[in-house]
């Protein structure tokens, strides 16, 4: 055992590097010059890391002078004195330009669990009983020798273990937030179980660390959690209800504990904020609660608010592209923390590599320069106003589409307003969206409905209204809207589905009526419903990016050759029907994109609404059903080329207006 400050000391921790410097030896000196030998001694952290083997940080000293004979004694000395907090004994020196924090002997008068009212004294065994732990109420003096009035604190120190001074009810009463220090200890240096006394009083008396001062409570978990593994100690928390008094927005540790897995196996920096935004759920608004409730910095709030964010929705399977598209459209700070999160909150292992890959392309990659300029766009034609920068948003959306085409003429091009005079010269289009099928219920949340999808591609300057045929919702009459747009579905024209009979009568009633656009099965029903023959195609699965060669340029299309377009179909035409001509196709789609000379209608068998991030999650939700592994894996390859969505969504609009315009 180390004896008391009265007892004969018979152990030294001998002649650590902190107490030889220079800077450290001047003050204890100034202090002892003032007073006597021994009247000053290192305390605390300093103390209990070196017994530990670890970093020391800060080193504190405690003295029998009182805060205004150390201010005279270090004056004396030449040193500078901070009076950071006399009223309770403290006075930080600066040495060499380092700081030392010096506190006169201290017992409580008075506590409220917030703050104490304090007496100066002589007695270092009251200094201890005032202080949290064993280990940290440990004194060494500037020769090193111990001195433990606990008579524990050095084992302590040794073994690993946080055990409170005296008792942990009384403690925690002085100061309510020695809770969260408690764990924090464990966290930082406890080693096996902790000690249960102290975790009884932990849980009797966890209500009472609700309403204390947020910005201490917010100071305790951030060094929590920067320890190397604090998933012990949060555990411990959790299980004595500690974690959900002072975040009750938590309700599982699993992603925190995949973070911090993963963290460990390949070897990344510790990081407390994003392991605080581990803690929550993927939802903005609680990001925004726990932000108020410990009242963070506007800096660390901005990181969690983004870094649980929904949209764009971050996947293993991303491709290099659209990874690129997340990283201009985020940052890479905020993309790197979604990976991360979206990482340890996988259950697949075997993604290890994909998500190792996206972290190498967002340090790897730089996002280019938007080519286009407000000038650029006046010398294109647009007049000066707010179409500038609506046209900027458009053109941007375009230029990102195509994966930051380095091509400044492309971009002015595009630039020019022949699409948009139409839009000044008449109000937006009434669109009638006849929806025929719904992406997978996991993945509606972060990509929508396919309505949602065609109105993305078409732009908000039209009117829409949603027709569920599927639940019996069709138009009362054709001319209701201007056009229809038929989406894609998972059924098949020929299957003997209810809505399927009605919607093909609807169809040959808005011949003439109404424009038409069919896509994937919209295409298909239109084919059937004008007399043409659809079958489940023998090829199998055409799925990925679809490339079409183009066979004749309508007058509403563009000279630009060939598209790509994200594509997902078993079903093909293999009749035309009468009065339908093809524009575009391919080897394993002949009859991919079709307009029709009796009526104003076209349809296209891929799918220009799909974003390519929608069109992989799609496959990834149906890997090992529809389609094989190296199936999938080569068709989520495929989604990585620059695609033509946004010009193929240009053609639709183009022909909606020309055929609606009369």
């Amino acid at each position: 055992m180390i004896l008391g400050s009265s007892s004969v000391n018979i152990q030294t921790i001998g002649p650590a590097p902190w107490m030889a410097l220079p800077e450290t030896q001047a003050v204890i000196t100034a202090l002892e010059v003032r007073g006597f030998k021994g009247c000053a001694r290192f305390v605390g952290g300093c103390v209990r890391n070196t017994l530990m083997g670890k970093p020391i940080d800060d080193i504190d000293i405690a003295t029998t002078l009182t805060p205004d004979q150390v201010i005279e004694a270090l004056a004396e000395a030449g040193l500078r004195a901070i009076p950071t907090g006399v009223d309770h004994g403290t006075v930080t020196a600066l040495s060499g330009g380092k700081p030392y924090e010096i506190t006169t002997l201290r017992r409580d008068v008075s506590t409220d669990g917030r703050r104490a009212v304090v007496a100066f004294t002589q007695d270092w065994d009251q200094d201890a009983e005032r202080r949290d732990f064993r280990f940290n109420a440990l004194y060494v003096d500037l020769d090193g020798r111990l001195y433990d009035p606990t008579g524990e604190g050095v084992n302590d120190a040794r073994e690993g273990r946080v055990v409170f001074v005296g008792d942990p009810m009384m403690r925690i009463r002085e100061d309510y937030l020695r809770i969260l220090r408690f764990f924090r200890f464990h966290a930082w240096y406890g080693k096996g179980e902790a000690d249960q006394a102290a975790l009884a009083a932990c849980k009797a008396l966890k209500g009472m660390v609700q309403g204390r001062a947020a910005e201490r409570t917010q100071k305790e978990l951030l060094k929590l959690l920067a320890a190397d593994d604090p998933r012990g100690a949060l555990r411990l928390m959790a299980a004595t209800s500690v974690l959900s008094s002072i975040l009750p927005f938590v309700k599982s540790l699993a992603r925190f504990e995949g973070l911090l897995t993963i963290e460990t196996e390949q070897l990344y920096e510790n990081d407390c904020e994003l392991r605080l935004a581990a803690l929550i759920p993927e939802d903005v608004a609680v990001a925004e609660q726990m932000a108020e409730r410990l009242r963070l910095s506007n800096a660390l709030k901005d990181r969690l608010v983004e870094a649980v964010g929904k949209s764009p929705r971050i996947v293993s399977w991303m491709s290099p592209r659209e990874a690129r598209r997340a990283v201009y459209a985020l940052g890479v700070k905020t993309f790197t923390d979604r990976i991360k999160l979206a990482w340890a909150g996988a259950e697949r292992s075997s993604t290890t590599p994909q998500w190792r890959g996206l972290l190498a392309l967002a340090e790897s990659w730089t996002p280019p320069p938007f080519p286009l300029t407000g000038e650029d766009v006046l010398k294109a034609g647009v007049p000066k106003g707010p179409m500038v920068g609506e046209v900027m948003r458009e053109v941007e959306i375009w230029w990102i589409d195509q994966d930051f085409i380095e091509d400044k003429f492309s971009a002015i091009e595009r630039s020019r307003p022949w699409p948009r005079a139409w839009r000044s010269e008449r109000p937006g289009m009434k669109i009638g969206l006849i929806e025929t099928g719904a992406p997978p219920q996991p993945l509606r949340p972060a990509f929508g409905s396919y309505p949602d999808m065609f109105q993305a591609l078409l732009g908000p300057g039209h009117q829409y209204q949603t027709f569920d045929v599927q639940a019996g919702d069709l138009p009362a009459a054709p001319r209701d809207c201007d056009a229809y747009v038929v989406t894609g579905s998972s059924a098949g024209v020929y299957e003997d589905l209810p809505w399927i009979a009605p919607l093909k009568g609807f169809l040959r009633a808005a011949k003439g009526q109404a424009a038409l656009v069919g896509v994937c099965f919209g295409h298909q029903i239109m084919a059937e419903a004008f007399g043409g023959r659809v079958v489940k195609s023998d090829k199998g699965w055409g799925v990925g990016l679809a490339r079409y060669a183009i066979a004749e340029i309508a007058p509403w299309m563009d000279a630009g050759g060939g598209v790509a377009i994200p594509a997902s179909h078993q079903d093909q035409v293999v009749d035309l029907p009468p009065g339908a001509r093809v524009l575009a196709g391919s080897a394993f789609t002949p009859f991919g994109v079709l307009a029709y000379d009796d009526q104003p209608a076209i349809s296209m068998q891929f799918h220009p609404e799909f974003d390519p991030a929608y069109a992989a999650a799609l496959i990834e939700a149906r890997r090992g059903t529809r389609y094989t592994d190296p199936q999938a894996d080569a068709a989520i390859a495929s989604l990585s080329a620059p695609n033509d969505r946004a010009r193929v969504g240009a053609w639709i609009e183009s022909f909606l207006t020309q055929a609606t315009k009369a």
